[in-house]
């Protein structure tokens, strides 16, 4: 830590001081108490901030570590503080972002998000959350975005902290499964259906069967044969409810077409 002592106190002198950034300007004459007291409260400043430079850059390296992408932006939209995986989501290095606008930084699609969402935050003073669809680098990027506000003690949002998470694998693992249930779906169908048919011929002919002769045990064959008739009936009706849910399920996860390659049915 460094005091200046000198005899002079005109503005120029103490300017020229001040950008080396000393701990303390002491002007002659001074005496040894005054002296004193100037080196311990440098010494304490100094431990103090060099206490806070080791905590930032435990910050920076957690941070660094992290698979989620943590900036700050200011109330101008200028990019404070970015951590590596941020950085990397923009294609180059930290010192490259910090003190740029969202805007020269990031894609169109996602800048324009992003501002409006921090605008909202600005505004509103409340977290925002959201996820969206992007087209970055060639390639779509699914992120789960979180934006929270600092305030000051006059409740005023000075800064935000974005935290940006990359769920593309997530989402497409999804979509995987959504595409395979589909396709079972389909094939539990066919299956069904098959099955319905296989039954239903059968049963066809015992009732014809049953009608040349009327008995008591023919009688009852023919109840049976209605109620079972009546199950298969109630089997259909489910069947064209699951296509109605097949199309369904298709049109929800956007396929666009049915697994047949034809467009699914209203």
């Amino acid at each position: 830590p460094v005091i200046f002592l000198s005899a002079n106190s005109d503005d120029a002198t103490v300017s020229e001081a001040l950008s080396s950034e000393p701990f303390g300007y002491l002007t002659k004459p001074v005496n040894d108490r005054s002296l004193h007291t100037a080196i311990r409260m440098a010494l304490y400043k100094y431990a103090m901030e060099m206490h806070l430079r080791r905590s930032e850059e435990q910050f920076r390296l957690i941070a660094d570590l992290l698979g989620e992408s943590l900036y700050l932006i200011a109330r101008n939209y200028t990019i404070r503080y970015v951590n590596r995986c941020g950085a990397e989501l923009t294609g180059r290095h930290a010192d490259d972002v910090v003190g740029k606008p969202v805007t020269t930084v990031l894609p169109e699609s996602i800048s324009r998000a992003l501002t409006n969402a921090v605008a909202r935050v600005f505004e509103t003073g409340t977290t925002f959350i959201k996820t969206g669809r992007y087209e970055f680098n060639g390639s779509v990027v699914w992120l789960e975005t979180t934006i929270l506000p600092f305030h000051k003690d006059d409740g005023k949002v000075v800064t935000v902290l974005g935290i940006s998470r990359d769920i593309s694998d997530r989402i497409l693992l999804e979509e995987e499964m959504n595409r395979k249930g589909l396709i079972q779906l389909e094939k539990n169908m066919e299956q069904f259906q098959v099955l319905n048919d296989k039954i239903r011929n059968p049963l066809q002919v015992i009732a014809v069967m049953a009608t040349l002769e009327k008995t008591p045990n023919n009688e009852k064959i023919l109840k049976q044969v209605a109620v079972i008739d009546d199950l298969i009936d109630q089997l259909d009706k489910g069947w064209a409810e699951s296509r109605k849910v097949r199309s369904f399920l298709l049109r929800h996860y956007g396929h666009g077409e049915a697994l047949d390659g034809n467009r699914p049915g209203p």
